[in-house]
């Protein structure tokens, strides 16, 4: 089966199940520093992998949106928040990433 192709029932690919179970298990306390610099590098290259397979798909919005969750997590050019702020942006990363799996789900149902 490929991967994009449609299927009756809703399954998240596990490339993108990978940084979410990562971003949800950054919301704890106990995680050394290197963590998130992985979980850095990880939803980085993700989101900008997700983002052109929105683009060449003719998605531009996702596209765009994929891109700018990209720099949040972006490694180069790390945005520097309080602990709290980033569990914010890690459950609405984890909520984005879900919503684009059901659309990229959808999209892929559309086709046939």
């Amino acid at each position: 089966m490929h991967l994009n192709s449609p299927s009756s029932s809703f399954r998240i690919r596990p490339a993108l199940l990978a940084p979410m179970v990562m971003l949800g298990w950054a919301i704890f306390d106990f995680n050394p520093y290197a963590y998130y610099q992985v979980l850095r590098l990880v939803c980085f290259a993700v989101f900008v992998w997700q983002a052109y397979i929105a683009g060449d798909s003719g998605r531009e919005l996702w596209a765009v949106v994929l891109l700018i969750a990209a720099f949040v997590y972006n490694p180069l050019l790390p945005l520097r928040l309080e602990r709290e702020q980033w569990s914010v942006i890690n459950v609405a990363t984890i909520a984005l990433l879900l919503l684009w799996s059901w659309s990229d789900w959808r999209w892929g149902n559309k086709k046939t």
